[in-house]
């Protein structure tokens, strides 16, 4: 009646039932975890995106309108680059604002912006030459 090999087999079934559901928790435990790092970083990199820093043109001291800038009134600060647009003057280009004149006035640590600057260019031969 009792079969000894039927107690066996439904010894074996129960164990792999344990086991794979054991396997199957450890896996399914390990694919959440795996995934919830993944969105944790990605929510980081969204949180700080804009926030990167990037150099600009400040200027060292106060300065009033009418000003021609030299190189030893310019510094590079960081800024986040969420607030640097193509209208701020950046370091590589600071070349082009020495010798301009200022249309208004700039206070220390201001960041400069292409239009509070004459248009033309400016030379010290050529600044103040009349045109008879």
């Amino acid at each position: 009646m009792n079969d000894p090999t039927n107690s066996r087999q439904g010894g074996s079934f129960g164990s792999g039932v344990l086991l794979g559901g054991v396997v199957g928790f450890v896996l399914s435990t390990m694919l959440v975890a795996v995934l919830g790092f993944a969105w944790a970083k990605k929510q980081g990199a969204d949180a700080r995106r804009g926030w990167n820093l990037v150099p600009v043109v400040v200027v060292a001291q106060d300065l009033p309108e009418g000003t021609v800038i030299t190189y030893d009134q310019l510094v590079q600060r960081s800024v986040p680059e969420q607030f640097v647009t193509s209208s701020v003057v950046k370091p590589d280009s600071a070349s082009y604002i020495v010798n301009q004149r200022l249309l208004v006035p700039v206070q220390a640590g201001d960041t400069l912006l292409w239009s509070q600057f004459e248009t033309r260019k400016r030379t010290p031969a050529s600044a103040d030459a009349q045109v008879p």
